[in-house]
């Protein structure tokens, strides 16, 4: 009801990124590398190395592969931190996730390759990021198929892992505040969503009229 302080806005669940060593239920592999020299089995075997090299060079970007009911998608990145390079890792997390989607995957798992934490960051960034939707008003419209993302190995440590989750989960809430539209929430509402998610944390929020 208009007006009512019971009223939540996040909609959305936040995609969450969780460390596994099972890939075995995941429909997609992503696999993000640098170099294919750096590229090991598990998940590709030499003869799908050595075919990747071979269709990169080609100018095949990104590689896909179909085996044993997954698809594996390799993507390359560079190896410099640059804010650019940082931009495009984001961009990349973006596209590899729309493409997952077009699979119909529900769980996808991450084989990076990457040496660098700041880059495997921003590639998982921009993959979580890019899961957000906004269309409890609309009808007809569906979430994306993929609920699941699993960090099988990558440069990452546990607290850079948990930052990136709450990160995702924050924006997910200010992007559900902001797209709300006004007839939906009001002060009342808008106040009472901010209490909810400092007590989330353990903060306390105090709300002045």
């Amino acid at each position: 009801q208009y007006g009512s302080a019971k009223f939540d806005p996040l909609q959305f669940i936040p995609m969450q990124i969780s460390r596994s060593r099972s890939f075995a239920k995941a429909q997609v592999l992503l696999v993000i590398y640098n170099s294919i020299s750096s590229l090991s089995d598990p998940p590709l075997s030499k003869t799908q190395i050595s075919e990747l090299k071979n269709r990169s060079n080609n100018g095949e970007v990104p590689v896909e592969f179909w085996d044993k009911g997954q698809y594996i998608i390799c993507i390359q990145l560079e190896k410099t931190t640059s804010a650019k390079d940082l931009e495009n890792a984001r961009n990349t997390g973006y596209k590899a996730l729309a493409l997952s989607n077009s699979k119909k995957a529900t769980e996808v798992a991450v084989f990076s390759f990457l040496q660098n934490e700041d880059l495997n960051a921003a590639f998982l960034e921009g993959l979580a990021l890019s899961s957000y939707r906004f269309n409890k008003h609309l009808t007809g419209e569906q979430d994306p198929s993929v609920k699941r993302v699993k960090l099988v190995q990558g440069t990452l440590s546990s607290k850079r892992l948990k930052e990136l989750n709450t990160t995702t989960e924050a924006v997910c809430l200010a992007r559900d505040l902001v797209n709300e539209p006004l007839n939906h929430l009001s002060a009342k509402q808008l106040a009472a969503s901010a209490k909810k998610a400092g007590k989330k944390v353990g903060l306390k929020v105090e709300v002045l009229n």
